[in-house]
């Protein structure tokens, strides 16, 4: 997350971390949040609390 062009390239899935115009589809947004499917990688870990709204913002 140091980029534009690193965001959008996306890591080693190559899939962009954020979708144009649909932000709350974005990958980065739905990991955050934790509103993803089961078998993604929580983020934070489970065993730290969730991040505050104001911390999303």
């Amino acid at each position: 997350l140091t980029s534009r062009e690193g965001i959008m390239r996306g890591g080693e899935s190559g899939t962009s971390l954020i979708q144009s115009g649909k932000p709350m589809q974005s990958p980065l947004y739905l990991a955050i949040t934790r509103e993803h499917e089961d078998d993604w990688p929580v983020m934070p870990p489970k065993e730290n609390d969730k991040l505050s709204k104001e911390q999303i913002a």
